[in-house]
């Protein structure tokens, strides 16, 4: 029972998210998140590089997203492979996305 009242409260925080990342989208604006004492800027969606078509690769979608220079700040914070759904949760979470990404 009381998982379906988590779940249930983690959807009802979700949306504002959602709300967020659709207005900041429709008014072509990017918008940031924390990691780890850096701030990281994520341009709008429809802004994103052609060439993240290209790629199925989640890590290469997110160096092109985030540029050389936030890419490598995000590198100085000494990341492990266990450390980056941290940060991809916090990046899906900024362009609006739930816990999947979605």
């Amino acid at each position: 029972m009381a998982n379906k009242k988590t779940k249930k409260n983690a959807a009802r925080k979700t949306v504002p998210a959602k709300v967020d990342a659709q207005k900041a989208e429709a008014l072509d604006q990017g918008r940031s998140f924390e990691h780890r004492g850096v701030a990281f800027q994520v341009i709008p969606v429809k802004k994103y590089p052609v060439a993240v078509l290209d790629t199925d690769d989640e890590v290469d979608v997110l160096k092109l997203i985030l540029g050389k220079d936030q890419w490598a700040a995000y590198l100085e914070t000494e990341p492990t492979l266990e450390d980056l759904p941290e940060f991809l949760e916090k990046f899906s979470a900024v362009q609006g996305g739930d816990e999947t990404g979605n």
